[in-house]
Parts: structure tokens; C-alpha cells; sequence
């Protein structure tokens, strides 16, 4: 085993052709140290070390593009306590040289890098850990990049990383937060325009860490694997493959539920099978992720049934449900048509 030191605080690391010799090298940001580390390949596996300083001295999380289209390899970091992100030009030969950096509100923990809004030139999208917002910046194609927009749905706290994919299957790009402190994940959904609307709200037990965003059972749609550090679990959710996109969720589940139905032009009945009596929440929230309405109901043990009375009279939109009682909690998506 080789080993390579960098410098100290090595946070992210990207891998790619930075020279052109068609061998990979290898690129490390270091939050601690405030540099970056370049591991140029020597062309039989080994690596010559060499390091770059950068104004802000806190260069935490990187990725890798072609920012202005030059097939060149590029590469779009963020630097932690500076509350920027940032283009390194790659010059062809291994080098890198600074082209743009541009605040965000929030120390940015991770950043994911695509084509949110279809012109062809990367974006960049960094999740901002103690401002509870999320960053979305638009690539220019010539190295540069635009004023960000921020996002900061409810019950998000500290989100510590970003993962980006067509979750929904409609040919563009959304994105996921992992949310640690408040024990969720959010997932955004792009209107096609890298806008990002109706965020869904998944749940973790303890501290949702990090995502995975692939195609887990083979049928054709993005699922989400996701960690939680603390509970020490890996969590699995399924996407239904439903037009919507929908995505279901269940944690610590004895139950069977049936929501019906959905999409929705009249009330919504939940069927529900308990394996014992006890108290069942359910609460509604808009497609703002709004708690609009909650109810308690007892219900006995084995089949029972409720109506959400009014659902036919909300707007049109994508809603979310949540069912809790006890340790177990599930999550669905309802729609609402005229």
C-alpha cells in the first residue's frame, strides 16, 4: 500500500485527467491547512504531490467540471469559514489558476456540481451547514459564476451534504440536503428553468448524514439511500414511479397503510392496519412544507379507516402527509387535481 499525505483537514477530493497525459490524478481540498493538494499521476500509479494556496484558507469541498468548455477538467470548490465557492481554470498541464469566487449566505460542508438549468454549462449547488439554506449558483460557461439563490425550507437544520440527480424522472436535475440537526433530508425538485419548488421533507431517526441517489431495485427510477451517523442505520427509500415522482417513506413501521386516492379530486381515506390499539397523528402539509392541518385519532387494533375531509377543496399542488404513533412514522406524497 502506497501511502500520500496531504495537507491538514483534508475534507473533499475529486479525481480526473488534469494534464491531458490520459492518466487520472487526483485533487484535494484542505479546510485546516487552506489550500488544495494536486497528486499529478507519473504514469505507472504512483503520484508526484504538489500544493496550491488560495485567499480564503479554509478550502473545504470541491468538484469537478469543465467550466468553460475548453476540455479542459476545472474545478468548482467552497471555502467553509470564507462563505464562498469558487472556479479553479485548469491550464492543461496540471495547474490551476483562481477565475471566480462569490459569497453565500452559510459556511458551505458540500457541494454537488450539474446542468440545472439546461443552458449546458455546469452549476453548482452547496449546502450551507450553520445558515440552514442551501445555495444554488449558475455556471456562465466562461469560468465565472452567478449570484447565488438561496433555499431554506422548514425543519431544515444544518445541512451537511448535497446530492444531485432526476429523482422525479422528468429530465432534469433535483437535489437532496441531508439535514443532521434536524434529523431529516429534504429533497427539491427542479421546474425544468433550475428553479427549485415543493421541497419534500424525508425523516431519519437521529442525524440523517448523507445520501446516495440511484437506481437500488433496477426498475427504471431513482431511490435514495441515505446514512444516519448517530443511529448508526442505513435508510432506504423507495421511489414509487409514480408521474409525480412520488417518494414513500416508512421508519420503524408495524403497520400496513393505504392512501387512496392519490392523485386526488375528492377527500383522501387512509386505510390503515395496527397490530395494537393506541393514538395515530396525521398532519397535511402544503406544498411549502406548511403543517396545514393535524389530527389525532385512536384507533383500535387490525383494520381501520380515515377521511381526509376537505382535501378536494386545497389548490391544486403536491401535498405531503405524516402519519406518526409511537416510534413509527410514514411519509407519503398526495396530490391534489381540480
Amino acid at each position: 500500500m502506497d501511502t500520500y499525505y496531504t495537507s491538514n483537514g483534508v475534507r473533499g477530493v475529486v479525481v480526473g485527467d488534469f494534464n491531458g497525459d490520459g492518466w487520472d490524478d487526483m485533487l484535494t481540498t484542505n479546510r485546516l491547512a487552506g489550500n488544495i493538494t494536486i497528486f499529478l499521476n507519473d504514469g505507472d500509479g504512483t503520484f508526484t504531490a504538489s500544493t496550491m494556496n488560495l485567499p480564503n484558507q479554509d478550502e473545504t469541498a470541491c468538484a469537478l467540471v469543465d467550466a468553460n468548455h475548453d476540455g479542459i477538467l476545472d474545478i468548482y470548490y467552497a471555502a467553509f469559514n470564507s462563505q464562498l465557492c469558487g472556479v479553479l481554470l485548469g491550464d492543461g498541464t496540471g495547474g490551476f489558476t483562481l477565475s471566480s469566487q462569490v459569497a453565500v449566505q452559510g459556511r458551505p460542508w458540500m457541494i454537488g456540481a450539474a446542468d440545472l438549468n439546461g443552458d449546458g454549462n455546469p452549476d453548482l449547488v452547496s449546502a450551507n451547514s450553520n445558515s440552514n439554506k442551501t445555495a444554488v449558483l449558475f455556471g456562465d460557461g466562461q469560468g465565472g459564476l452567478g449570484q447565488p439563490t438561496h433555499y431554506a425550507p422548514p425543519n431544515c437544520q444544518f445541512p451537511l451534504a448535497v446530492d444531485i440527480g432526476d429523482i422525479d424522472g422528468d429530465g432534469d436535475m433535483d437535489f437532496i440536503t441531508s439535514n443532521y440537526s434536524s434529523d431529516n433530508y429534504t429533497v427539491f425538485e427542479n421546474d425544468g428553468a433550475g428553479q427549485f419548488t415543493t421541497p419534500v421533507t424525508l425523516l431519519a431517526p437521529k442525524a440523517s448524514s448523507c445520501a446516495i441517489l440511484h437506481d437500488r431495485d433496477n426498475d427504471g427510477d431513482i431511490d435514495i439511500t441515505g446514512t444516519d451517523e448517530e443511529a448508526d442505520v442505513i435508510l432506504l427509500f423507495k421511489n414509487t414511479g409514480e408521474p409525480s415522482g412520488a417518494i414513500e417513506q416508512e421508519v420503524n413501521a408495524d403497520w400496513t397503510i393505504v392512501v387512496s386516492p392519490n392523485p386526488a379530486s375528492d377527500d383522501v381515506r387512509l386505510e390503515l392496519e395496527l397490530p395494537k390499539p393506541g393514538m395515530v397523528s396525521v398532519v397535511v402539509y402544503s406544498p411549502k412544507g406548511i403543517a396545514i392541518s393535524h389530527t389525532e385519532h385512536w384507533l383500535s387494533s387490525g383494520e381501520n379507516m380515515i377521511f381526509l375531509d376537505g382535501f378536494n377543496k386545497l389548490p391544486s399542488g403536491i401535498y405531503h402527509l405524516e402519519i406518526k404513533r409511537e416510534a413509527s412514522r410514514s411519509k407519503h406524497r398526495l396530490i391534489s387535481i381540480d
